[in-house]
């Protein structure tokens, strides 16, 4: 019997096979993607241990829901599921990311600042929930699902009783609306801490 290279086996065809329970093919995802998606974590978190354990993490999980997984872009998916996966390692960890590095070496030097610090990253927490509780009701429940809770789309279709377009696109847009508003807390947050 000849072995077919999974070089010349295009994603959807693992994806089939996988829902099945082929390891091999799962095999082949994971080496054709495992590079790509630690890139990914680790340009998020500059962690080589924490970034392989976010991919691992994810491949495990991917594993786990095979029979249930509707995936129709793989890169896109593992995109997400790093950028959920660094997110909430982030929410895990508090502030121990070189983003936040600055906030770390003031409070260092004066337990004052330390003080600031901690009142800073509570108002951010505090930001974020209510910029994700401004959103409307049912565009809200979709990112709360998909972004905290990791649900996928298709699971999230079901459970609404809509279609996996709609849901694809109320995410998107509550997305966007949460990246700019986000994005115009850490200036301000940025500007005043300094």
């Amino acid at each position: 019997m000849r072995k077919v290279s999974t070089a010349l086996v295009s994603d959807a065809m693992l994806l089939m096979q996988i829902r099945l329970g082929n390891i091999r093919s799962f095999d082949a995802l994971f080496e054709r993607y495992w590079e790509w998606s630690y890139s990914e974590a680790y340009k998020r978190i500059k962690n080589p241990e924490d970034a392989k354990d976010i991919v691992q993490d994810i491949f495990a999980d991917l594993w786990k829901r095979r029979e249930a997984l509707d995936i129709q872009n793989v890169q896109g998916y593992l995109q997400v599921a790093v950028r959920n996966r660094v997110f909430k390692l982030f929410r895990k960890k508090s502030v121990q990311h070189p983003f936040f590095d600055f906030f770390q070496h003031q409070h260092q030097h004066q337990a004052a600042e330390k003080a600031d610090l901690q009142v800073l990253w509570k108002e951010f927490a505090a930001s974020f929930d209510n910029i994700v509780h401004a959103l409307p009701p049912k565009r809200r429940e979709i990112f709360q699902l998909h972004f905290i809770q990791e649900m996928p789309f298709t699971d999230i279709a079901c459970q609404m009783g809509v279609s996996q377009k709609t849901v694809q696109n109320q995410f998107t847009r509550a997305m966007a609306s949460v990246k700019t508003s986000l994005a115009r807390i850490c200036i301000f947050l940025l500007i005043f801490s300094c």
